[in-house]
């Protein structure tokens, strides 16, 4: 099993367009064999957790692996954890 980081984009349909916090992102590390099965598996917990909360619209995603230098200033210990195939909740996710 490999280590990702999983990045996930939202709207939140309760703010106007012009305001800052409109849309906001989610980022956790998913361990999964394959790059493509981590955003998969990422993408279905982003979007249950909409279709739980309606208010907020799913835009897009994107998954990294840790060692990427984009995240080379990111304390990525502090990212909650999920394993493919592992439902989490909301709070654990920290959505």
């Amino acid at each position: 099993m490999r280590r990702f980081v999983y990045a996930a984009w939202f709207r939140d349909m309760t703010l106007q367009s012009e305001d800052e916090d409109c849309e906001w992102v989610a980022c956790f590390e998913i361990e999964a064999d394959l790059e493509r099965a981590a955003q998969q598996w990422g993408d279905y917990l982003a979007k249950a957790m909409c279709g739980r909360r309606p208010d907020q619209e799913f835009l897009s995603s994107e998954v990294r692996t840790i060692g990427d230098p984009m995240y080379a200033d990111t304390d990525l210990e502090a990212l909650p954890k999920v394993q493919f195939g592992q439902d989490l909740t909301d709070e654990e996710i920290g959505w």
